[in-house]
């Protein structure tokens, strides 16, 4: 880019735009030029000139536009991204103060959109702008370069000569959309004609406007019949050919379009009213061209459908790229014209014509080779009784994507959808194209359409086109929090009644390569109501700005502080992809004021007994919720221990636990890790702390938890026996008193008996028992068995491949290093495994077990079980009772049991599977298996390609949450697998989808091909039957 530092014009130019380059080399002398990286961010590189300048009169952007439309590099500057781009088009105002803008997109300030859009421009920039209302470019297209509408008096001249600009031969226009129903087209870019003239054969004649009241075309438009209007305004069709023999025409849309983004293109076509017996011919081609091309003249008549060639009789359509045929005769498919005669095309079908198929036709670099195609479709091309073209009605969609694959869909049956048998066939999907020609995508591509007949005719019609980029827009969800005034939550979407994911989005396009790049708060709460936050505010977050871009992670740490007078409020977010495309309509956080109804939460009391200079679990943390759903959001410690007593910590502070601060919030799993570190002054202590409810709402009466000393001196254990052994096999027996015992280096057996006993087993395999109290008990080194008998046992088995028992009581037992084996046995136990492969069995009581690193193998056994697979690659399995499982991190498999079992798969490709009730299973990141099992389950797939197992039709009706189009698969295939479903086409015999209020309905037959027999399996909550693909969403 020429500097702009001490310039007064700058001139952006897209690079997408067509031969900018005559218009740029006409500017002025000094004028700087910036060309827009069409991979990045448009604004942000205009910012960064923008910066760099300083006495700018006047910045002039050429672009291809719509109204309120820019297309800038990789981004689009529309109405509705407006606000994401706020905080940057504010900053142009300073280098632009006392400039002007000139945009020269096409329709830019079309409409009212198009005016407030611009009007908008001048807000956040300061600048007056003028811009376009109607086609930019060549007057032979139907353009001009006045910018008809404009913000106040504009004194800049247009920023190229008059000559550039009377000899561009285009115009700026971005997408395309005509019904082709009225007398005239949308856009007036459109060029038409037939083949070249024949000795011995009649000229074709003029594709029309069957609407057109006159048969002269405007300059850039189509022209009418040349006998009579044939419908009135409104009811027309662009007619290609009547019914008449030996017929070549095309029209073409003469404005090249940016092929980066990929294309997606419908239409309606009409096949009907042929005069010749017994076959009807020949068929339509759509095409796209090298966007440097402009042909005078159709390809081949008949069944070279006005695209291929004709070898020795017509050639092909200049500059083609890519031609699909839809044939009713079947020549487009074929070598030859009929069977025994000369090849006239490159290559076909091995059995020669195909009549009522679809072809692809390749560039003409490649002589227009034939890519492939289907076998004769049952519904036609064509519609032979048909007397009018509503009968003969078939909606085509093409997509070519960024990477130029190819899609071709058919709706035969004019269902709306492309879901029966041969309407999307698999030989018209992802086809590479550039691979088979050899020819690569061009940067620009022009479209049309041809159409031919030979010795057989019919008409042919074509309405309703709409051509647009492949790149989707992101979908964003709206949720709702519920708080009391003068409190702070995270955002996180769960302290409605219907809790959600908080900030969550989708890119319909993450099959294609697309991803979630960004979050942009668009606009804020009333600040009468309270302040955003990056961060917890409690913790040094940052309060947020209306415009502030985070990432993914980001947004999910974002706080509200409401005030207290705090009565309700709102705002608003939008996503934005890797393409720079925001989501079209922004989602909603709606933020209520929590019901006065609400009953407090309740917060239990504890105690912990430990000696001087140790560390130890607190036990019993926990509250509950009176309002029958049990939700504890948070629990906050209000006071802690003097220092001279000891220090509380998050996670044991011997492996890396944090220590506890006054007013710190923890979640329900956090408040499980809590240990106290007593002091060597230590006489006993307390902390108090207090559960807050799923509405915010905090205990007002908060728990307290007794530290109590016990040890040497206790009143209620009296000193015992305080003994060390030697390195030989020791067998050591405490006392009825309060026994330190320890085992040194030998193959130890040592057993407590009453009284809180501390034993250690040293370097040896030692056999540990702790008697009828609450003993603190250490394995150390080596392979140890320790029991921890009747009391509330702490267990430590340490570095070997260790058995621990918790016995009878509400026992703690880590397994530290080594592959151990941890059996709860009675009491509410907490097991974790620590380092190595361990297996863990939680007992029949309510346990907590935790795996930690390694890869663990985790039973709940009977109780109401809290199971944490940890780091590594677990295997968990639940109890005959409601159990919660945490895989965390690791490729887990985690089976529920027959209890109503809540299961997370957390990070990695985990397999999840409820069996019997209705459970709620969470998938997390990763490409997760989930199996629901019989009842009612509520699925989560969470992010990646997750694939969802049913092996029975009667597995109940479960909800899945989230399910993601672009990547998750529903496996059917064992229910089909079954003797009684013979059908090949599966899908369509058994199953069934429709819409309703709460998403897509998926039924499936329970009777195989027995009458009857469907039976709801799922509903997608948020899906529409339209989104899904038989094909990519199910195994069947």
């Amino acid at each position: 880019m020429t500097s702009c530092r001490h310039l007064s014009t700058l001139v952006v130019v897209d690079s997408t735009v067509v031969d900018y380059e005559s218009l740029v080399n006409s500017t002025k002398p000094g004028t700087a030029v910036l060309v827009l990286d069409a991979e990045r961010d448009g604004i942000e590189q205009i910012s960064q000139a923008l910066a760099e300048a300083d006495s700018l009169e006047s910045l002039h952007i050429l672009s291809h536009g719509s109204a309120g439309v820019l297309q800038l590099g990789s981004t689009s500057l529309n109405w509705q991204t407006l606000r994401r781009y706020a905080a940057q088009l504010q900053a142009w105002a300073k280098p632009l103060a006392g400039a002007e803008i000139l945009l020269y997109g096409c329709k830019v300030a079309a409409g009212s959109i198009g005016q407030w859009f611009v009007r908008q421009l001048k807000c956040l920039t300061g600048a007056e702008i003028a811009a376009s209302t109607n086609l930019t470019g060549s007057s032979v297209l139907g353009g001009d370069w006045n910018l008809e509408f404009t913000t106040g008096e504009i004194r800049t001249p247009l920023a190229f000569s008059a000559s550039a600009m009377a000899s561009y031969p285009h115009v700026l226009p971005v997408l395309v959309s005509d019904t082709f129903r009225n007398g005239d087209v949308t856009d007036k870019v459109w060029v038409f004609g037939t083949d070249a003239p024949a000795p011995g054969r009649p000229p074709s004649e003029l594709p029309f406007l069957t609407a057109r009241n006159t048969t002269v075309a405007p300059t850039g438009g189509l022209p009418g019949n040349p006998s009579r209007q044939l419908d009135p305004e409104g009811e027309g069709a662009l007619r290609l050919t009547s019914a008449l023999p030996d017929q070549a025409t095309f029209v073409l849309y003469n404005n090249p379009v940016p092929s980066v983004q990929g294309l997606t293109i419908t239409f309606e076509l009409y096949a009907y009213g042929g005069t010749t017996n017994p076959e009807r011919a020949d068929g339509v081609s759509f095409f796209l061209l090298d966007g440097t091309a402009s042909p005078t003249d159709a390809g081949a008549f008949g069944g070279s459908l006005g695209y291929a060639q004709k070898e020795d009789i017509a050639p092909g359509l200049v500059g083609g790229y890519l031609g699909i045929g839809f044939d009713e005769f079947g020549n487009f498919s074929s070598a030859t014209d009929a069977p025994g005669e000369d090849p006239v095309r490159n290559g076909g079908q091995p059995q020669g014509r195909v009549p009522d198929s679809i072809g692809i036709r390749g560039s003409q670099a490649s002589n227009y080779l034939f890519l492939g195609g289907t076998d004769g479709l049952p519904f036609g091309i064509d519609a032979p009784t048909a007397t009018t073209r509503e009968e003969a009605t078939r909606t085509i969609k093409i997509d070519l994507t960024p990477a130029g694959r190819l899609t071709v869909q058919i709706d035969g049956n004019n269902d709306g959808d492309f879901l029966d048998p041969f309407e999307s066939d698999p030989r018209l999907s992802n086809i590479d194209v550039a691979q088979l020609t050899g020819t690569p995508k061009p940067e620009t591509i022009k479209f049309g359409f041809a159409s031919g007949t030979g010795d057989f005719n019919n008409i042919h019609e074509i309405r309703n086109l709409v051509l647009g980029t492949f790149n989707n827009a992101p979908l964003v969800s709206p949720f709702t929090e519920v708080l009391l005034p003068g409190t702070t939550i995270l955002l996180d979407g769960t302290t409605s009644a219907d809790p959600s994911d908080g900030f969550f989005a989708v890119d319909p396009d993450v099959a294609d390569g697309d991803f979630i790049a960004s979050f942009q708060i668009l606009t804020l709460p009333d600040p009468a109501q309270g302040t955003l936050f990056v961060g917890d505010p409690l913790t040094g977050g940052v309060p947020v700005v209306a415009g502030t871009t985070l990432t993914p992670e980001q947004i999910q740490t974002i706080y509200f502080q409401s005030t207290a007078g705090f009565t309700g409020a709102s705002f608003t977010y939008t996503a934005i992809d890797s393409r720079g495309q925001a989501a079209e309509l922004p989602a909603t956080v709606t933020l209520n004021l929590r019901d006065i109804t609400n009953q407090p939460p309740n917060t239990n009391p504890s105690q912990l007994e430990i000696p001087r200079d140790d560390v130890r679990l607190v036990p019993g943390l926990s509250g509950t919720d009176p309002d029958g759903d049990n939700t504890i959001q948070f629990f906050q410690i209000l006071t802690v221990p003097p220092a001279s007593e000891g220090q509380l910590f998050l996670g044991n502070p011997t492996q890396g636990g944090r220590p506890i601060q006054a007013g710190q919030r923890l979640t329900p799993a956090e408040i499980t890790q809590v240990y106290f570190q007593s002091s060597s002054t230590f006489r006993g202590s307390s902390f108090t702390y207090a559960a807050i409810d799923d509405q915010g709402e905090i205990d007002p009466t908060p728990a307290t938890v007794s530290l109590i000393r016990v040890g040497t001196g206790d009143v209620f254990c009296p000193p015992g026996r305080n003994f060390t052994g030697n390195n030989r096999d020791n067998k050591i027996d405490g006392t009825p008193l309060f026994d330190q015992l320890r085992g040194l280096g030998g193959n130890d057996r040592i057993r407590g008996f009453d009284c809180n006993d501390i034993l250690q087993g040293g370097r040896g395999n030692d056999t540990l028992a702790g008697g009828a109290d609450r003993d603190v008990i250490k394995g150390q080194q080596n392979n140890d068995v320790a029991r921890g008998n009747a009391g509330d046992d702490v267990i430590d088995l340490g570095l070997g491949n260790d058995r621990g028992f918790g016995g009878k009581g509400d026992d703690i037992v880590d397994g530290r290093r080594g592959n151990d084996r941890i059996q709860g046995r009675g009491g509410n136990d907490t097991l974790r495994g620590g380092r190595g492969r361990d297996t863990l069995n939680g007992g029949p009581n309510n346990d907590f077990v935790d795996g930690q690193q390694g890869n663990d193998e985790v039973r709940g056994a009977k109780g109401d079980d809290f199971m944490n697979g940890g780091l590594g690659n677990d295997r968990m399995r639940g109890s005959r009772r409601a159990d919660t499982a945490y895989g965390r991190r690791g490729d887990d498999v985690i089976w529920g049991g027959p209890g109503v079992d809540v299961l997370f798969g957390n990070k990695g490709n985990d397999r999840l599977s409820g069996n019997t009730q209705n459970d709620r299973l969470n998938g997390g990141p990763g490409n997760d298996t989930l199996t629901g099992g019989n009842g009612s389950d509520r699925i989560r797939t969470g992010v990646g390609r997750d694939q969802i197992n049913y092996r029975s039709a009667e597995h109940g009706v479960d909800r899945i949450v989230d399910f993601d189009v672009a990547n998750d698969v529903i496996n059917l295939r064992r229910i089909f697998n079954k003797p009684e479903y013979t059908n090949p086409d599966r899908f369509r015999a058994y199953v069934r989808l429709r819409d309703s209020d709460n998403g897509a309905i998926l039924r499936v037959d329970s009777n195989g091909d027995a009458a009857g027999g469907f039976l709801r399996l799922a509903i997608l909550q948020g899906v529409q039957v339209a989104d899904i693909n038989p094909v990519t969403n199910f195994i069947v």
